[in-house]
């Protein structure tokens, strides 16, 4: 592989639910719904803020404050930082990076319904099974959404703009279609991006990398054929990826 990347990587699953509601000893407003805790923090390493929820300040991060849908995380240089969701799984932000949790919903029956959009940096998630047809668990980037089919992936951003998903075991379905989707528009209508250029829904693509795979979506949105890949290959991943899998390893998140 001879791209460099910024990784963001996302892994694994094992199983178990659960549902924690957020509760105030203060009166709510008739209007207002209490927010769903969906996880804590479970670790941090130096400067990291964060938005617990939606409305909330940001501020700075530590262990054990609760987070809940619609959470904002910031990293800044050689920061580091880990989420426990209430399921299970764990999220991870290496140095000056930036996510939304932009839906987060668990069940007691073992479904979810994730989605995180990384702004900036690289992330790392360790999933836990997906129960049911209408689960999904998925980051999205400028270009591309990835969406877990099995139980490992890993997904980066390249300084051209371009992103790439590894897959470390399982299967994962990359797409390009959200950059290109509109309000409004239709799959029989051409959908005009940024730029000049138009993209009709031929070029909408799917595909899906296997374990020890990675495809690249360059920043047009064309996606690359599955190539395969070995763990810490590249220099600039090597500490980050083999301090995600040990972190794993500890959560008895590996395989």
């Amino acid at each position: 592989m001879k791209h460099s990347y910024h990784s963001r990587s996302f892994v694994k699953g094992l199983s178990a639910a659960v549902v924690v509601l957020f509760a105030s000893f203060l009166p709510a407003p008739a209007s207002a719904a209490a927010a769903q805790v969906i996880g804590e923090v479970a670790y941090v390493v130096k400067s990291v803020e964060i938005k617990a929820t939606t409305n909330a300040k940001w501020g700075p991060a530590k262990v054990g404050q609760t987070i809940s849908e619609g959470a904002e995380i910031k990293t800044g240089a050689g920061s580091r930082i880990e989420l426990k969701l209430v399921d299970g799984s764990a999220l991870r932000l290496g140095p000056k990076s930036h996510i939304e949790l932009e839906k987060a919903k668990f069940n007691g029956n073992g479904q979810k319904e994730f989605s995180a959009r990384l702004i900036a940096g690289k992330a790392w998630a360790a999933v836990t099974k997906l129960f049911g047809f209408t689960s999904f668990f998925q980051v999205k980037t400028a270009n591309a959404v990835a969406g877990v089919r099995g139980t490992q992936f890993a997904a980066a951003l390249g300084q051209d703009g371009s992103s790439q998903v590894k897959v470390y075991s399982g299967q994962v379905l990359v797409s390009n279609k959200p950059i290109y989707a509109k309000k409004g528009a239709t799959k029989e209508n051409r959908v005009e991006v940024a730029g000049p250029q138009e993209v009709s829904k031929k070029a909408w693509t799917e595909l899906v990398a296997s374990a020890m795979q990675y495809i690249t979506v360059s920043a047009a949105g064309k996606l690359s054929q599955a190539q395969p890949f070995k763990v810490a290959e590249l220099p600039t991943d090597r500490e980050w990826e083999t301090w995600n899998l040990e972190r794993d390893k500890l959560a008895g998140l590996g395989e």
